[in-house]
């Protein structure tokens, strides 16, 4: 199955489709656009929108939905992007901050940090506090994670442990970056810079230009 969001119905809703192909099945029906964040181990869409609190508050919600359809719930207190779920289902990294990410040299109290929220324990810790923006976070394991960042003066991919511990992974100066997957083994990522699509390999660090 391939889950996706489309605007063929004027606001960008929620759609799952066999991967072979075929007519998709709408997950989400609302005026508000739906983004998917995450796909979890038992079968839910976590998704950002802003449906309940858009007249209050700038930060988006976090909502989820069953890939078997129902009606979407609010999947945490907390306000923020990004969400996604722990491999082992104990905690959900997100991000928290109003800044554009497109204002890669902004530094102020408006930007965007990652944040660990403990199901178990119901408690809400923030994992970075540098003053640019930081954002897009993805688990290579129940204890670390990767995550875009412009403390290099260009955005470039980090690591980071639960405890804190920091490391910066790519080096590139002429663009930024602005997207990465990581793959299901967590051994390799493919990342966007400029016009550039890049492979990495994280056992050597080689690299390999895709384009």
């Amino acid at each position: 199955k391939i889950a996706f969001q489309s605007d063929r119905f004027g606001s960008s809703d929620l759609f799952l489709m066999d991967a072979k192909g075929g007519k998709p099945q709408r997950l989400t029906v609302h005026s508000a656009a739906d983004r998917i964040t995450d796909i979890t181990a038992d079968g839910s869409v976590l998704f950002n929108t802003r449906r309940m609190y858009a007249q209050v508050e700038r930060e988006q919600e976090i909502h989820q939905v069953s890939i078997a359809g129902g009606t979407p719930t609010r999947y945490m207190d907390a306000l923020g992007f990004d969400a996604t779920l722990s491999p082992d289902g104990s905690k959900v990294a997100f991000v928290r901050g109003t800044c554009r990410i497109e204002r890669e040299a902004y530094r102020g109290p408006a930007n965007r940090d990652l944040w660990i929220y403990d199901l178990n324990a119901d408690t809400y810790t923030a994992l970075t506090t540098f003053e640019g923006n930081e954002f897009s976070p993805d688990w290579v394991d129940d204890n670390q994670l990767i995550f875009i960042s412009p403390k290099s003066g260009k955005y470039n991919l980090h690591s980071i442990t639960l405890d804190g511990t920091e490391v910066q992974i790519t080096n590139e100066s002429a663009f930024g970056i602005n997207a990465f997957s990581l793959s299901s083994s967590a051994q390799t990522i493919i990342y966007q810079s400029g016009d550039k699509i890049t492979k990495l390999n994280l056992s050597d660090n080689t690299t390999n230009d895709l384009n």
